[in-house]
């Protein structure tokens, strides 16, 4: 542990600060660019993975039947259910098309600049 006694944050600047004075001009230009550049890169990834979707609630309704139905009343029921089922259904298959075709699109984009 005798290590870490020597370590002190204000000996490490005073390091660094002499080792930066020893660069030449061109050559803090250039490590300031590099450091720049890093972090503008990093800054980009960040804003471009952030992905904000809206907020939806999702509320799910359950109808409440009677234990003495007759299977004429469920099977008209279930005549009426099918037209919304059908549309809820093609629905999601619009979406689903429309995000295939958004991913297409971005690897086509992938494509052109040449990463695959």
């Amino acid at each position: 542990m005798n290590f870490f006694r020597r370590v002190s944050p204000i000996k490490a600047s005073n390091d660094l600060w002499s080792y930066v004075r020893r660069r030449r001009p061109h050559q803090i230009v250039f490590l300031t660019l590099s450091f720049a550049l890093t972090f503008g890169m990093f800054q980009l990834f960040m804003i471009d993975t952030r992905i904000v979707r809206p907020y939806t609630r999702d509320i799910v309704y359950f109808e409440q039947w009677r234990a003495d139905r007759t299977d004429a009343q469920i099977v008209a029921q279930q005549k009426l259910d099918l037209p919304k089922e059908k549309a809820a259904r093609d629905a999601q298959a619009k979406a689903d098309a429309q995000r295939r075709l958004a991913f297409k699109h971005m690897e086509d984009q992938l494509k052109a600049v040449g990463l695959d």
